[in-house]
């Protein structure tokens, strides 16, 4: 049974990787729509894709907790946490976001989101001597 701290700082790695996976997001949309159309890039679109971050990360950060935090230690306890398991549950919690409608973003936003929060959580907390992976 985890304890409190490992449990506060498995939803603090959480919490960070749904923010940096929401980031990593909306710095790829921005990118591609500037390769994309050069020439009708504007400061409108940075502000605009500040927004989708801010949206997505509205919802990322209580989907990552909420249902990434229950996930995890489904797998760890399984013995079954790795890094295809971890993304193909990310994916799947991105999913089911997009099926529910909540955020507004095409459903292949929200599993690209899922997929990389979970990516950065599982790099975050693969170390061996994290405390919310040691299994007591």
């Amino acid at each position: 049974m985890a304890t409190g701290k490992e449990i506060s700082r498995l939803l603090a790695a959480l919490t960070a990787a749904a923010l940096v996976g929401t980031l990593a997001l909306t710095v790829g949309l921005l990118t591609t729509y500037a390769i994309i159309t050069p020439s009708h890039f504007s400061y409108t679109d940075i502000t605009a894709s500040l927004y989708i971050w801010f949206v997505a990360a509205l919802i990322g950060v209580p989907v990552a907790l909420l249902g990434g935090a229950p996930v995890y230690l489904f797998l760890r306890n399984f013995g079954i946490l790795n890094g295809f398991s971890s993304i193909a549950a990310g994916t799947a919690l991105g999913f089911l976001v997009s099926l529910a409608g909540i955020s507004g973003l095409p459903w292949e936003a929200c599993c690209a989101t899922g997929a990389g929060s979970a990516l950065m959580a599982w790099i975050t907390l693969r170390h061996p001597n994290h405390p919310a992976r040691r299994v007591r």
